[in-house]
């Protein structure tokens, strides 16, 4: 049951609305009847002092009140309070007249009516509380006790007058606050209502029978339909349903609600973007307070809110996943970042067996972080968040680099490796670490397979439309009945105790992947005993014009800048100070305090921040404190981070970086780095170091 005196929706925030619109009403009655008054004194009592001017100043003052109440937001938001000042003026204004004209009839009278008039008014705009009232009348009382004091020789009874302005008072405050009361009691009545209505867990819609038109709705009707209830409230019962079956539906719908017959078969309502959403409905009569309404309850299929439901559990475990993947990224970068800087310091470093035990470490780093980074990478596949950046590529040229990076490894297992470039002039579109990424895999598999003293050769050759790389093996092959599955995830032929080669089963799976998402394809022929050959095709497009990379300079002390290191991982601050004492002056801090201490102290040329400084403030925080001093407005900044998730960079970028470097970085990432902070140095100081030589991105 609904009670009548219940309102819809945002009731109670429109009472503020309701309460002007009172106050408004009142300032054009006073600015009509306060001059009418005046001039009929001036005809019953032409010696009365009661200048028509000053009544149609108070009257001009109330119609200005309720133009600017209109035109100025913060006259409407303020207009009760400057109403409620303006009664003052006003009934000070009356009380005074009444005064200066010895409390005639006329005047104690009319001072009487302005009274009543004035506390019911006020009294309407009220809300929880009468003390603003309390106020009003008891100021207005005590006026006029005080100003007929001050007539020595007044016309009226003054007892009479004081005592029916106290009794107006008083009745004027009884009603006020039974008012308040039945307001309280009406809006406790509406909280009620509206928490039964929100707690169903159908959709609930109040319509009248004469009309057809919706006057209230549920929380669960408003997500059904998708529509705010000011909009549906404009609507009519028959407009939820389809028009090309609107009138079939209505006179189904009017059978329930006036015949009581069941609906029986399926009905279909629409949602705010037009799709079909398929209900059972249930629909009566009802009677409130001896007024029929319309009470129809929209249930969404069974079967529509395990889809419903099914979906909004896909979407938390992909919330659930991203999560995962983010905190793994994070924690397993920054050791990884450690281990990888330290095996290439000691490989640097060390001679003869110490050397071989530092190559090891780095090789499984490397393996390590190359598995982190294929688990990490066929996510990111899966779930559409992997970036990459389609341009023209020198395949021939890239070929021949990334085939280079593996030498090492093919000459220490013994298999010959070789570049066949059948054509010099291949470009495709293509992303330039995906493509490495793929001729790692092929050929970092290729050499895996391939026994001592076999060969495995990559050769590149085009058409017009195409760019092939093939990667032939003389390897162990691969059997018929496996070539199927060759590109599932976690898929090796041999497993178990009888697994003969190590890997995580998601290479060739990721590379087909990375394949697809360039516009390629992938092929595999292979026979057991004698070898495979994998091809790679991809779009052909005209060549660009090859961007050469700029040379590390060496920097003579006295042109060395000073840079700032913010980080928390005392291995890695000791990484990077160690690999840039070459190129600058690098300070240290672990933590925002320290660093703002020295950044206070000293100048510096450029900052490189830690995000995760498990400190009170992060890098971003940081930034923002550096970039206050005046001095650090423009210094170039690089955040250096194990936040390397498809998107990051760019937030970086976004929030104030100028340059990013993500975790684990090789010694090449890092001096490329410094390139990018001082670009104009460098390549100044490169210019008279020409014999150096280049490096380009790990």
């Amino acid at each position: 049951m609904i009670p009548q005196s219940v309102t819809p929706f945002g009731h109670w925030n429109g009472l503020a609305e309701v309460h002007r619109d009172t106050y408004r009403v009142f300032c054009v009655i006073a600015g009509v009847l306060n001059p009418v008054f005046g001039l009929v004194y001036q005809v019953t009592d032409p010696g009365a002092i009661d200048p028509l001017w000053g009544r149609f100043a108070l009257s001009a003052l109330s119609l200005l009140l309720l133009s600017l109440s209109y035109m100025v937001p913060w006259v409407e938001a303020n207009f009760i309070v400057l109403v409620r000042g303006y009664f003052y003026v006003l009934m000070a204004n009356i009380v005074g007249l009444t005064m200066l004209n010895g409390f005639s009839y006329q005047y104690a009278l009319g001072m009487l009516f302005g009274f009543t008039a004035m506390g019911v008014a006020f009294g309407l705009g009220l809300s929880k509380r009468a003390a603003p009232l309390v106020r009003f009348l008891v100021t207005v009382v005590a006026l006029a006790v005080g100003a007929g004091l001050l007539v020595p020789e007044p016309e009226a009874n003054l007892w009479i007058v004081w005592v029916c302005a106290a009794s107006t008072a008083l009745i004027i405050y009884v009603v006020a606050y039974a008012k308040i009361r039945g307001d309280e009691s009406a809006e406790a009545s509406e909280h009620r209502y509206r928490t039964l209505m929100n707690a169903a867990s159908d959709a609930i819609l109040i319509a009248d029978p004469s009309t057809g038109g919706l006057i209230d709705a549920n929380e669960k009707a408003r997500e059904l339909l998708g529509r705010p209830l000011e909009e549906v409230r404009r609507m009519r019962i028959a407009e939820v349903f389809p028009s090309e079956e609107r009138a079939r539906y209505v006179a189904l719908f009017e059978a329930q609600v006036f015949k009581k017959e069941p609906i029986t078969e399926d009905l279909f309502i629409v949602g705010r973007t037009g799709e079909s959403i398929p209900v059972d409905v249930s629909a009566s009569l009802v009677d409130v307070d001896g007024r029929k309404l319309i009470q129809a309850i929209f249930r969404r299929h069974r079967y529509e809110e395990q889809l419903i439901q099914a979906k909004e559990r896909a979407e938390e475990l992909l919330r659930l996943k991203t999560s995962l993947l983010n905190n793994m990224s994070h924690e397993l970068r920054t050791p990884l970042t450690a281990i990888l800087g330290f095996a290439e310091l000691l490989e640097e470093e060390a001679e003869g067996e110490q050397q071989e035990h530092a190559r090891v470490i780095s090789n499984s780093a490397k393996r390590l972080y190359e598995t982190v980074t294929s688990v990490l990478g066929l996510a990111q596949l899966e779930g559409g968040t992997s970036a990459m950046t389609l341009r023209p590529l020198d395949v021939s040229s890239h070929v021949a680099e990334s085939v280079d990076l593996l030498r090492p490894l093919a000459d220490r297992k013994g298999v010959g490796l070789r570049v066949v470039r059948h054509e010099a002039d291949a470009w495709a579109e293509a992303d330039e670490p995906a493509l490495s990424r793929v001729i790692n895999n092929l050929v970092g598999n290729a050499i895996k397979f391939t026994e001592k003293g076999g060969t495995v050769a990559v050769i590149v050759d085009a058409d017009d439309g195409h760019v092939r790389v093939r990667v032939q093996d003389t390897g162990v092959g691969i059997s018929e009945a496996f070539l199927p599955r060759l590109f599932e995830e976690f898929r090796q032929e041999s497993t178990g105790l009888a697994r003969s080669h190590e890997g995580s089963g998601l290479g060739l799976a990721i590379t087909k992947r990375l394949i697809e998402q360039m516009g390629g394809t992938i092929e595999a022929e292979s026979t057991k005993g004698t070898g495979s050959v994998f091809t790679v095709k991809l779009g052909r497009v005209p060549a660009a014009t090859p961007v050469s990379m700029p040379r590390l300079p060496v920097v003579p002390q006295a042109s060395r800048k000073r840079i700032l290191l913010v980080e928390d991982n005392a291995d890695t601050r000791h990484i990077v100070r160690h690999r840039l004492q070459s190129l600058c002056h690098v300070d240290v801090a672990s933590d925002p305090t320290r660093a703002l201490e020295l950044a206070a102290q000293h100048h510096y040329d450029a900052f490189i921040l830690d995000i995760n400084l498990a400190a009170t403030q992060d890098g971003i925080g940081l930034l923002y404190s550096l970039r206050r001093m005046r001095r650090y407005e423009h210094t170039p900044s690089a955040a250096l981070t194990a936040y390397a998730m498809p998107g990051d960079e760019e937030w970086f970028r976004a929030v104030g970086f100028d340059h990013y470097l993500s975790k684990p970085f090789t010694k090449q990432q890092l001096f490329h780095l410094f390139m990018d902070l001082f670009p104009r140095e460098t390549a100044s100081l490169a210019a008279q170091n020409t014999s150096h030589p280049t490096y380009t991105h790990a």
